[in-house]
């Protein structure tokens, strides 16, 4: 019941929701774009399930219209921290409205926020570490190719020349090998495979843990005052969902402190499937998401 619910209040109310999302600086169209671009699934999963947050606890305030929300309220679950360009002073409060959260919807909110913008942090370290590992394959699967070829054109009488042909392959002989060592290095100091698979990793908890706050919501009776049942009921979920927030950040946190050596000891323990483990995370495909 609670799903259809869910389900139920966002289809009857789509303009609604969507005045919402531009009030939390989350709307998803562009109206100062003229051609449509693609979304990115992710930010779009971002918004949906933040505003989703937002959206139960603005309908306990007693709000049914975007514009009747203060501004201050939306200052505070908006991701950016900005609220719309519209006063807070001209909106008045109707009869069974209020202007304040209570400490539950609070943590609510802080929560969500919290969640969110780790994931688009940990999106982002993703992207770069995928971008990073494939540039310097790249790199390192020419240098061998050219190393291969030059040290082997060297041992042929080419290379034995006393021309300026031959002096250029010997030159050349030595410095690729040299080159490809250091490109192997870099590798394996920064180690991206295991960056990018940590935060993969890590990405998909929150996005699955975010999810569940987002539905889980409306499992939940809205709030009468900071003493009811409803009010435990709610903060008992929100720290539930605090600290499994927190478990995850806390598995993410060696890959992210420890140095280079932590680092390549990190990929090898998370570049299999042993133990139980997820299985490793499939890189990003190319082109626009879909």
């Amino acid at each position: 019941m609670t799903v259809v619910y869910f389900v139920f209040s966002i289809v009857t109310s789509p303009v609604l929701y969507q005045k919402v999302l531009d009030r939390l600086d989350l709307s998803m169209d562009d109206d100062n774009t003229e051609a449509p671009r693609p979304q990115d699934p992710h930010l779009e999963s971002v918004r949906l399930a933040h505003s989703a947050v937002f959206t139960w606890i603005s309908g306990c305030m007693g709000f049914h219209a975007a514009s009747e929300i203060p501004e201050d309220i939306i200052q505070t679950a908006s991701l950016s921290g900005e609220g719309s360009t519209a006063s807070s002073d001209d909106v008045s409060l109707k009869q069974g409205q209020r202007d304040r959260f209570f400490h539950a919807e609070s943590a609510l909110i802080i929560t969500s926020k919290a969640i969110s913008q780790q994931r688009l942090s940990l999106r982002t370290k993703a992207d770069l570490a995928y971008r990073f590992w494939e540039v310097t394959s790249i790199v390192s699967i020419g240098l061998g190719m050219l190393t291969t070829i030059i040290v082997s054109l060297s041992t042929t009488v080419f290379g034995r020349a006393e021309g300026p042909l031959g002096l250029t392959l010997r030159v050349l002989a030595v410095v690729f090998p040299a080159l490809g060592t250091a490109v192997a290095a870099t590798i394996a100091f920064y180690g991206p495979q295991a960056e990018f698979s940590q935060a993969s990793r890590s990405l998909a908890s929150l996005t699955q843990l975010h999810e569940q706050m987002a539905t889980g919501v409306y499992d939940l009776k809205c709030i009468e005052s900071d003493g009811d049942e409803a009010a435990k009921d709610a903060a008992k979920h929100a720290d539930d969902w605090a600290k499994r927030y927190v478990d995850i950040l806390t598995v993410a946190a060696p890959s992210a402190t420890s140095g280079p050596g932590g680092v390549a000891q990190t990929g090898q323990q998370t570049g299999g499937n042993s133990g139980g483990q997820s299985p490793e995370p499939v890189p990003p495909s190319r082109g626009p998401p879909k």
